[in-house]
């Protein structure tokens, strides 16, 4: 386990972080680089996005971790934990999050 890792407190993570911490562990780039698809490009698109109440609850239902179904009795207490970090006790109001989503598109060379 690297140093960063160390830092980081990952020695009782799971096998798969802490593979991903080791000084063996390559960047996704590397094996497309080291292939037929090693004409890389990497696209970003910034967006602003307005949250409601209602959409950030239909977001975490629609996650396949954190539905109802899946977390049965737990799925109030997590929205309950939700509310309370956007400091939302009457559901009212809007969020704003602006991000940043990345593409990595591999091709053939020309």
């Amino acid at each position: 386990m690297n140093a960063a890792a160390r830092e980081m407190g990952l020695a009782a993570a799971d096998a798969e972080t802490r593979h991903r911490y080791s000084d063996d562990w390559e960047p996704h780039q590397i094996p497309l680089l080291r292939s037929a698809f090693s004409d890389l490009r990497s696209i970003a698109v910034i967006a602003q996005h307005r949250w409601s109440w209602d959409k950030i609850v239909s977001l975490i239902a629609s996650r396949s971790g954190t539905t109802r179904a899946g977390l049965g009795a737990n799925f109030d207490s997590l929205l309950d934990r939700v509310r309370d970090a956007f400091g939302a006790p009457d559901h009212a109001g809007e969020w704003i999050s602006i991000h940043e989503n990345h593409a990595l598109i591999a091709r053939r060379p020309a």
